[in-house]
């Protein structure tokens, strides 16, 4: 019985995947993901059998979060033409490749337009472990901001440390352990150090996330008002209140939702969020058996084939076994 749902944070795996395997190439093709995605796909699964494997992608269309940051919100990852940067141009035309293979073979995807996937993957979550779908859910991704999500239930796969063989997962403990905070305050770290990756800015010179904790400790809190901390918080931070709409900008922005509930959320979105949700089961997690058919697995073969994956090709089995 499948016992564990990995929600794997789509966008995040694809530009690993690329980076790591970026000079693999068939007939001018560049097959970094097409390549890594599936080979990393096999070793997760030799790690954490009787899981299901779900991707979740970024929604098209501009979300609440390019609103609110009046599109700043990862604004720098793309050229001033609004195309892809040239370090990532080849992997784009991977994407729809690789999720068209992943759907013919009967593995499941979520999305929804103008929804990042950030965001998406903490209703996911939230709604399994409630409605107890599975035993645990797992976040793959290396994007820190999950560590917000993390408990006793879900938990946040990260890579590997050196001499390890399997990458680490982390519940609310081993979060807890390393950031010195329980995991829901990460965001609040996150509002006191920005975040590059997102182009969220950095307010405060000198505070890293050691630091951040810290000040979070002594009981500086990014999630209220500067006018509603306590009157010896504003005192011993005073240095910090001209910087304070910076830190709040920052807090809701790093602030992943999990539920439809959320004012940032346009009505179209909410609507749709709302409709996913309340018709999800633990069924649509799991593998579509009906297209697992000889046909199926002749057209995954030819796919090797095509891209000249022999080590995929090797694979293409145990592949066809997983849950």
């Amino acid at each position: 019985m499948t016992k564990q749902l990995v929600l794997i944070d789509g966008k995040n795996y694809a530009y690993r995947m690329h980076f790591v395997h970026r000079f693999l190439s068939s007939k001018g093709r560049c097959t970094s993901f097409l390549f890594g995605g599936l080979n990393s796909l096999v070793a997760l699964a030799r790690q954490l059998p009787e899981t299901a494997f779900v991707f979740v992608w970024d929604g098209a269309g501009e979300t609440w979060r390019h609103r609110f940051s009046g599109g700043e919100y990862k604004a720098h990852r793309t050229n001033h033409g609004g195309d892809p940067k040239e370090d990532v141009a080849d992997l784009f035309p991977q994407l729809p490749i690789y999720q068209q293979m992943w759907k013919r073979a009967g593995f499941r995807s979520f999305e929804i337009p103008g929804l990042e996937c950030d965001d998406l993957i903490g209703m996911l979550a939230t709604k399994a472990v409630k409605a107890e779908f599975f035993e645990k859910v797992i976040v793959h991704s290396t994007d820190q901001d999950f560590y917000q999500l993390a408990t006793d239930k879900i938990g946040i796969m990260r890579g590997k440390k050196q001499g390890e063989t399997n990458n680490r997962i982390m519940f609310a403990q081993q979060v807890a352990e390393e950031i010195e905070l329980h995991p829901k305050d990460w965001v609040k770290v996150r509002a006191l150090i920005g975040d590059p990756t997102d182009n969220i800015p950095h307010p405060l010179d000198g505070v890293g996330p050691k630091k951040a904790a810290k000040m979070i400790q002594e009981g500086l809190d990014p999630s209220k008002e500067w006018e509603k901390q306590d009157y010896r918080i504003k005192f011993n931070f005073s240095p910090v209140k001209s910087r304070w709409p910076i830190i709040r900008s920052n807090y809701v922005l790093s602030h992943i939702l999990r539920d439809a509930e959320s004012e940032h959320l346009d009505d179209l979105t909410k609507q749709k969020v709302e409709a996913l949700l309340d018709g999800l089961s633990r069924k649509q997690f799991l593998r579509e058996k009906s297209k697992l058919t000889d046909d199926g697995f002749e057209e995954f073969t030819n796919f090797c084939f095509e891209y000249d994956l022999a080590d995929i090709f090797a694979s293409r089995v145990s592949i066809w076994k997983l849950p």
